[in-house]
């Protein structure tokens, strides 16, 4: 019982102090910025909603890369002036886009659109 409550009276120092390289922190900080970088782009790339997908499929919507990138682009803008659900029409396919979450919630080929009413949107955009 008595060596229980011994209190040690000198510091402990490890055996093998630890060795710090500059290669490893230096690396680390590398390995963070790409990671960082990765989020960044992904999180301003597009995404499309399963329900999107399905009727982007089903109706035969085809986008080139350059619609793509405009799209990308004007989501963007949409999201400097504050938009949240926009109507984003293209080519005379529409589109609703959730622009804080960067997705496309559905999407209506030309002619079909002629005949829908879009609602709860709070912004549009011709492109």
């Amino acid at each position: 019982m008595h060596k229980i409550n011994q209190v040690y009276q000198k510091p402990l120092i490890p055996l093998h102090p630890l060795e710090v390289k500059k290669g490893a922190a230096e690396s680390k900080k590398t390995r963070f910025q790409d990671i960082l970088s990765h989020k960044i782009t992904s999180t301003r790339s597009l995404k499309f909603s399963k329900h999107a997908t399905e009727r982007i499929r089903q109706r035969d919507i085809q986008f080139s890369n350059v619609q793509l990138q405009r799209i990308e682009d004007t989501v963007d803008k949409a999201a400097a002036k504050g938009a949240h659900e926009s109507l984003l029409v293209i080519n005379g396919v529409a589109m609703v886009v959730n622009v804080s979450n960067r997705t496309v919630v559905t999407c209506v080929g030309a002619e079909e659109a002629g005949d829908k009413i879009f609602t709860n949107i709070d912004s549009a955009m011709l492109l």
